[in-house]
């Protein structure tokens, strides 16, 4: 089942609703709407209740916004109505209790889908992003950091392999600095 993002502002916070599969696109498309957006509203709430399946770049995604909303005033990151694959998926990977939960439906009225084309996965930003959250995902504490941080190591080095990038050699991930 292909995935949609819609997206809305309201006063209290950036509202967000993924629909079936959320996959690395839908996860770039989120997180450029939100990085944009933040700097109005810190507070961010994604509605799961319709997907079925997050892979791991949309789930080090979500770890990645979960600090950039905590690192602003009165911000914070909310999953609402997580489905029960959603659920399971997050607690398979021991990381269910990271995020706070919601059971009050997303509000907002005026949706719009955001998208990124298809062959952005071809571009370095795009690249960039899947390297950065599987680093999140590498940061965890536990089994899941020891699962994803070979691969976190592999995907960087191959990425910077491939050409220099000063955003690389800094590595700022999700408005923050690390070393």
């Amino acid at each position: 089942m292909p995935g949609a993002v819609r997206v809305c502002e309201t006063v209290q916070a950036l509202e967000v609703q993924l629909e079936g599969c959320a996959t690395m696109l839908h996860a770039q498309a989120m997180r450029q709407w939100i990085e944009a957006n933040v700097a109005r509203t810190p507070r961010i709430r994604i509605d799961l209740s319709r997907c079925i399946y997050m892979d791991s770049t949309f789930i080090g995604t979500l770890l990645g916004l979960k600090r950039l909303a905590e690192s602003r005033r009165l911000g914070g990151l909310a999953l609402v109505c997580p489905s029960p694959q959603c659920v399971q998926l997050l607690e398979q990977m021991r990381i269910g209790q990271v995020f706070a939960t919601e059971s009050s439906p997303t509000v907002g009225s005026t949706w719009q889908e955001v998208s990124v084309p298809a062959d952005a996965v071809k571009t370095r930003e795009f690249q960039c992003h899947i390297v950065e959250a599987h680093q999140r995902l590498a940061d965890c504490p536990g089994p899941t950091g020891d699962r994803f941080r070979q691969l976190a190591e592999d995907m960087s080095r191959e990425l910077k392999g491939k050409e220099a990038d000063p955003r690389l050699e800094e590595t700022w991930v999700f408005g923050d600095k690390r070393g």
